[in-house]
């Protein structure tokens, strides 16, 4: 028994110690092809038209960060044609989608690869496919956190500042969408909980759709999406955005009313407590039809929602709605129908 525990501790050792001689020449390469000098693009590359679709072989590094293969064949590019040829390559050579050689590494999670494009042409973290979407886009979709980190610093790092973070996090693809959205509408907590830190403005932002990543959280009724969200606000931001900004809130064709007013017609019991502790005058506040969010909440029968608003208020004689009728009449209304 003893034998076969040693031979077992052997091979764990054996396995642990040839990681550890990968993980060596992964980052030994990385800095050899960060040290090879390649061409730099001005500015106006990182807006220039595709010319060509991605050679397949080029396509398949990229997706498998073979960045050896791939920065070895940029570089006998160089040597052997031009300069402007690794440029056209790296700039104007694109998938059937658009996606440029950046997209595709993101996509897969080809670290390797994303290092070193963005060391040597930190141009393409901003550029776009056909649906405008950059590599952050990309990334935030398939819940790639590991590559909205490696992104995202690379912008930080960068010594000659060539993009700012903030416009970064912002871009909006032809949907209206950010990498934030995009992370809320695919669940991807962890992705979307890093990107509200990096850039909370950016959980306001509206889409096409007249939404922002903050309303589609409590939409989704994702308790632990809007946690996340409230949790990164400083304290008395949310009050501050229900009294001065209640055009961010919600929607304008939601009748004018607040988030409160949007989870207590879901039902969204966790969501609704979570966002009147953080900001009781929400729950004190009407839409446009004259109904406070406990009014919503009796419309839809949510009964758990309204014991839950209904410990905000001392008076019942202070819920009545702008037509004069109380929170139980508009109850019993909803279990008559």
């Amino acid at each position: 028994m003893s034998k076969h525990n040693n031979t077992a501790g052997g091979g764990l050792y054996l396995c642990k110690g040839r990681q550890l001689q990968c993980l060596v020449w992964y980052i030994t390469s990385l800095e050899r092809w960060k040290a090879v000098k390649f061409p730099d693009p001005i500015a106006d590359y990182g807006f220039s038209e595709p010319n060509k679709i991605l050679q397949k072989e080029v396509y398949t590094y990229a997706k498998e960060d073979n960045f050896n293969a791939l920065f070895g064949l940029l570089s006998d590019k160089r040597d052997r044609v031009s300069s402007e040829e690794v440029l056209n390559v790296i700039f104007k050579h694109v998938a059937a989608s658009g996606n440029s050689l950046l997209h595709v590494a993101a996509s897969h999670g080809s670290e390797g690869v994303i290092q070193l494009l963005c060391h040597h042409f930190p141009l393409l973290i901003t550029r776009k496919n056909f649906l405008g979407d950059n590599a952050l886009h990309l990334a935030a979709r398939a819940g790639r956190f590991d590559t909205i980190q490696n992104l995202i610093e690379h912008v930080k790092i960068d010594p000659h500042k060539t993009l700012e973070l903030a416009s970064l996090l912002r871009m909006k693809n032809n949907k209206g969408n950010t990498p934030l959205r995009d992370a809320v509408i695919k669940g991807c907590r962890e992705v979307a909980c890093f990107l509200v830190n990096e850039d909370l403005e950016v959980s306001y932002h509206k889409n096409k759709e007249d939404k922002s990543p903050l309303y589609l959280a409590v939409e989704s009724c994702d308790e632990e999406m809007l946690a996340s969200f409230i949790e990164a606000m400083p304290e008395g931001n949310l009050e501050k955005l229900a009294v001065g900004k209640p055009d961010i809130m919600l929607p304008e064709d939601k009748k004018g009313g607040n988030l409160l007013h949007l989870a207590a017609s879901m039902g969204f019991l966790s969501g609704a407590r979570l966002l009147v502790s953080r900001c009781p005058v929400a729950a004190s506040q009407s839409n446009e039809e004259g109904n406070l969010p406990i009014h919503v909440a009796c419309q839809k029968g949510h009964l758990e929602v309204v014991r839950e608003l209904l410990t905000y208020w001392f008076d019942p004689m202070d819920l009545l709605q702008k037509e004069g009728l109380s929170f139980l009449y508009l109850f019993f209304e909803h279990l008559l129908m």
